[in-house]
């Protein structure tokens, strides 16, 4: 914390220097500096998207939806070719339910990296909303390829191959 406000002290409009200072707050849990930094990057460039995306994030990490949604959607037009940024967004809007905006999120998350199995796993959620069971079942079972979401998306396919063992 002391480098970046040492660095900001040096160069007042450094904004990679404020975001990471956002991210690094949001992983402290200090939400209110985290968006005092990450609202800074913005006034001092509109246009640079990852200040939008880590604010989209932050919000997430709040459950502020909405307000997420709203700064992960100006990312992902300043930046088309992020597929994190499609699959925070596709996160938002599966959490607010509006299955439609987070399937394409998703997809064009899965356009860019095919692999990542994040994208397919918020395809599948998007599709348990729909209650298409039989197309979530085949996103979910895409991201069971990536190590890194398997075991999130075996418990899905669980889910669906048995859903009165996980009924609440």
């Amino acid at each position: 914390i002391f480098h970046y406000n040492k660095a900001i002290e040096i160069n007042p409009g450094y904004i990679k220097a404020y975001g990471n200072l956002g991210k690094l707050y949001t992983d402290l849990g200090d939400y209110v500096a985290a968006e005092d930094r990450l609202k800074t990057v913005i006034q001092i460039d509109p246009e640079y998207a990852d200040g939008f995306m880590r604010l989209g994030i932050l919000y997430l990490e709040q459950e502020k939806f909405k307000e997420a949604a709203e700064n992960l959607s100006i990312s992902t037009k300043l930046d088309k070719k992020d597929f994190n940024k499609f699959f925070n967004l596709a996160s938002a809007y599966n959490y607010m339910k509006e299955w439609d905006k987070a399937t394409a999120a998703a997809q064009s998350c899965i356009d860019i990296k095919k692999r990542f199995g994040g994208g397919w796993y918020e395809l599948g959620i998007a599709e348990m909303g729909k209650k298409n069971k039989t197309r979530a079942k085949r996103h979910f079972e895409e991201a069971n390829k990536d190590s890194n979401w398997r075991k999130m998306a075996q418990r899905k396919i669980a889910e669906i191959n048995n859903p009165a063992k996980f009924e609440k």
